[in-house]
């Protein structure tokens, strides 16, 4: 899955969920940048599995959103999180 598919289903994602706040925290991913950073640091909790950073980029006022709402972004994360054979999700 590219950074960009990525996106797209976590803007999705958030848009089906039944959170609150859903439409601040999609208006702030919709201007956001993301990308992975993969690490050679193992997680501990899947053998062989190493850590891979989801790094979510975007302009201070909608940051400010994103930390308010941290919580639903990082359930968000987790949900969209393909999951493969070297890497997993670290947060």
């Amino acid at each position: 899955m590219t950074e960009q598919q990525y996106k797209d289903l976590l803007i999705s994602t958030a848009k089906m969920g039944d959170y609150e706040h859903k439409d601040k925290v999609v208006d702030a991913l919709k201007v956001a940048s993301v990308s992975f950073q993969k690490e050679w640091a193992f997680t501990y909790n899947l053998s062989d599995y190493r850590q891979k950073y989801i790094i979510i980029s975007v302009v201070p006022d909608k940051l400010t959103v994103l930390k308010e709402h941290e919580n639903f972004v990082d359930s968000l994360c987790k949900q969209v999180y393909e999951p493969n054979d070297y890497n997993e999700y670290w947060y």
